[in-house]
């Protein structure tokens, strides 16, 4: 990525941290698209949109004036994490139902259209929600099984980036539910249910020191992280809260939204810089209720959210 680029994005998102602290704050929220069951959100350096449901992961494109959903999979995955590494996109699912279905890795080419294939079927995650590729290029998946919840790190071939050579547990300390995960100057941020905790990733690839940075008045869904702060979405209380990286609370918006699952600061180009992108899942296991099943934009006012 162009370091003038890298640059621009960083601003943006220290803009958007910022505007969570200066006082009259109130946001404007704008449902764009709908979108089934809406997991998570992620943005390419020029502007790109993909968006993960319980059916499906989609590029958001404009026709005219308007934005669609174009599905990616050419069959039906209830998708939940998205990384981008290079020019490959990657997007985790379980095929067959959340109970008992095939909980696997996909993957393409952003440059050939990002239609996604089966890359990788996993032998020790069952519930993969969160994903984030470490600086070694390593990608860690927050694994959300009650019973077993855990970060699992996967490597490719180094010539291959469709090919997985390993697949190990990084992390099994006390998860209650692993699910949002973002990687950050050698620290995992991960939500775990009713906290954000960090997991130092060593120089050898180990996972270090364990610490819970916020405690959750609500439920945690997923977050974004950048040096200026983290957002994260909470999904009991239907609102989004803004914490500075060493997690002091820096404010809220209100309850306006409908089960949010992820928040990703928008990028030019498909959709204006300077908002928020919100996923709203709404009601768990529901695909087709007003309530919910949406990704919103989100205008700040400037000031504290109220």
């Amino acid at each position: 990525m162009p370091r003038s680029l890298l640059r621009r994005m960083l601003l943006r998102f220290s803009l958007v941290v910022a505007s969570f602290t200066a006082p009259g704050c109130d946001v404007s929220v704008d449902s764009v698209v709908r979108i089934p069951d809406a997991e998570n959100a992620l943005f390419t350096p020029n502007g790109r949109l993909f968006v993960t449901g319980g059916e499906n992961a989609f590029e958001i494109v404009r026709e005219g004036k308007a934005l669609t959903a174009r599905p990616l999979s050419p069959t039906p995955c209830n998708f939940t994490g998205l990384a981008l590494r290079g020019d490959v996109l990657y997007a985790t699912c379980v095929q067959g139902g959340v109970s008992n279905g095939e909980p696997l890795l996909m993957a393409g080419r952003v440059t050939q259209g990002a239609q996604l294939a089966e890359i990788h079927r996993f032998s020790s995650v069952s519930l993969p929600n969160g994903i984030a590729f470490t600086d070694a290029g390593r990608l860690l998946i927050a694994d959300s099984d009650l019973l077993d919840s855990k970060l699992v790190e996967l490597s490719f071939s180094p010539g291959d980036p469709f090919r997985v050579v390993q697949e190990r547990t990084f992390d099994d300390r006390g998860f209650l539910m692993a699910n949002g995960l973002k990687v950050l100057d050698g620290t995992a941020f991960v939500t775990d249910l009713i906290s954000i905790k960090t997991v130092e990733i060593r120089p050898d690839g180990t996972a270090g020191r364990a610490h819970v940075l916020v405690r959750a008045t609500g439920v945690f869904d997923d977050l974004s992280v950048s040096r200026s702060g983290i957002l994260v979405a909470d999904f009991l209380f239907g609102h989004i809260e803004a914490y500075t990286l060493d997690g002091r609370f820096r404010g809220a918006t209100g309850p306006r939204f409908a089960g949010p699952s992820s928040v990703t600061p928008t990028v030019a180009g498909v959709v204006p810089a300077g908002s928020l992108l919100v996923t709203e899942k709404g009601i768990l296991g529901d695909l087709s209720s007003r309530i919910g099943n949406r990704i919103s934009l989100v205008e700040l006012a400037g000031g504290e959210p109220r």
